[in-house]
């Protein structure tokens, strides 16, 4: 499963649960309920600007493919960037380009400092695929991957698990 994948399942998860009516369709009043279910406060007029360009066939509502995009472009913010290069102290360069990377036990200190929760690795492995079968202090955690697992079912809002006042809340 690449990282594309897990983010389109995160996407159908939130869907299919804001999706009250089970028309497979999210109404604005959908969205926006979905989106405070998920943490992510944004004002009325924000809101209605998304709708717009991401609401493709000016339907009024986001068909699942609407919403996954509408939903990526939401969690691009820069202070996911922000968080992610504080705990993020390793770099690699491919070709000309440097990207930062995290260790699992950045994440676990990312985990520890910002959620309160002091995960053991192997709790960290079960987070994504991609740490399934990695070692501690191996490189393997890029912004794409972080995003993954902070937005993932496992560390969803929804997930009755990780219900406290730490959840990790982005304001647009």
């Amino acid at each position: 499963m690449d990282r594309k994948d897990t983010g389109s399942i995160l996407a159908r998860d939130i869907f299919v649960k804001g999706d009250k009516d089970g028309n497979k369709l999210l109404t604005e009043k959908e969205i926006k309920d979905t989106l405070k279910k998920i943490g992510i406060a944004i004002k009325d007029k924000e809101l209605e600007k998304l709708i717009s360009q991401f609401d493709h066939n000016k339907d009024g509502s986001f068909s699942f493919e609407e919403f996954d995009e509408f939903l990526k472009h939401l969690l691009r913010k820069e202070e996911i960037h922000n968080i992610f290069k504080k705990y993020a102290q390793h770099s690699i360069t491919i070709g000309k380009k440097t990207q930062l990377m995290m260790t699992p036990r950045d994440l676990m200190r990312f985990f520890k400092e910002e959620q309160k929760q002091d995960l053991p690795f192997e709790a960290i492995q079960h987070l994504s695929e991609v740490l399934k079968d990695v070692v501690l202090d191996e490189l393997c955690i890029s912004l794409d991957v972080f995003n993954n697992i902070l937005f993932s079912p496992a560390n969803s809002i929804f997930n009755p698990d990780y219900l406290h006042e730490y959840q990790v809340r982005f304001l647009l």
